[in-house]
């Protein structure tokens, strides 16, 4: 635990309610299968020795996180890319899924971009809209 980037906080001798904390999420963790804790000898449930990840319950870490796996992510956008009429649905599905706030300019205009070659606009002199890079 002295190597952590919470070691700080843990051993902050000024207020120990930043360890109780610690100590109650690592233990909402290892009861949702998540975490494994090893105490040193005499000193369980006061000083953490280590904390060890279960890999097997990353899925689980990442539901109780709120966050999106990155797996996940990408097989959404393929699943969005990928042809077919259900195109700008899937894509609008994407823009407005918090999950992926920072491409939603990105995919905003990969929307417009897509409802301009639909509408069959490609005149002589008309330019596409542009893709933020």
């Amino acid at each position: 635990m002295k190597k952590s980037p919470l070691a700080g906080d843990y051993f902050d001798e000024m207020d120990h309610r930043k360890r109780e904390a610690i100590h109650a999420v690592l233990a909402e963790l290892a009861a949702a299968g998540v975490v494994e804790v090893t105490w040193p000898r005499f000193q369980e449930g006061r000083q953490v020795e280590k904390v060890y990840l279960n890999f097997d319950a990353i899925p689980r870490a990442y539901e109780l996180a709120g966050l999106v796996p990155r797996a996940e992510r990408i097989y959404r956008l393929r699943q969005v890319l990928a042809p077919g009429d259900k195109y700008a649905a899937r894509l609008q599905h994407l823009v407005e899924d918090p999950a992926y706030a920072p491409l939603a300019p990105l995919l905003q205009a990969m929307l417009e971009h897509r409802k301009w070659v639909e509408q069959e606009s490609m005149g002589p002199g008309a330019t596409p809209p542009v893709l933020p890079l």
